[in-house]
């Protein structure tokens, strides 16, 4: 019974990467040349297998497990155009909102794709939220030491509600899919 139940995890968890991984830029690989989709299959493959190798030798999934393993290949996103794109789109807006002091929350705030876009606006207090501890790690290496960002290693779901400041821009870019209650998450933002 616990064989099949592990199984059962795997599998789903094997979708779900594949998901992450494939979907989101399945539309660019339409238009795109041979030699990008076999790139493309490679890296899926490669990921595939280290997620493999990874989960028989660990032998129990957990979702900060996947979180903490995803961030070492999630920059990886940062080569397609539509991903590029939405984060250039999001800081913008950002920037748009900051001409005087401006506090900013970034609920999932990944490795720092946005915040690293944000980091020369003296005007802008950060903080990113993230409860992936490996993701925050990648991050405040892109960011350094600047004293107006923040980075915070919180469970969205669960710790939102003991923030004790008051922020004009809060940032939720490619995260509501990740929580459990995204509603409830939106209703306190």
């Amino acid at each position: 019974a616990i064989f099949k139940r592990q199984i059962t995890i795997f599998f789903s968890w094997s979708l779900l990467l594949v998901a992450l991984l494939f979907l989101p830029y399945g539309f660019v690989l339409v238009n795109s040349s041979w030699s990008i989709w076999q790139l493309w299959a490679l890296v899926i493959l490669i990921t595939i297998y280290s997620y493999y190798r990874l989960f028989f030798s660990r032998k129990t999934l957990s979702v900060d497990w996947f979180w903490n393993w995803y961030a070492k290949n999630y920059d990886a996103l940062l080569y397609f155009e539509p991903y590029k794109d939405l984060i250039k789109e999001v800081s913008v807006k950002v920037l748009e909102h900051s001409k005087n002091k401006t506090n900013v929350l970034e609920l999932g705030c990944g490795t720092g794709n946005i915040a690293i876009q944000l980091v020369e606006n003296k005007n802008i207090e950060y903080l990113g939220l993230d409860s992936a501890s490996d993701m925050l790690v990648k991050a405040i290496k892109k960011i350094g030491n600047r004293s107006n960002f923040r980075f915070e290693n919180k469970e969205i779901d669960k710790d939102l509600g003991t923030l004790d400041k008051k922020f004009d821009v809060v940032i939720v870019n490619n995260v509501l899919y990740a929580l459990q209650d995204h509603e409830r998450v939106i209703g306190e933002v």
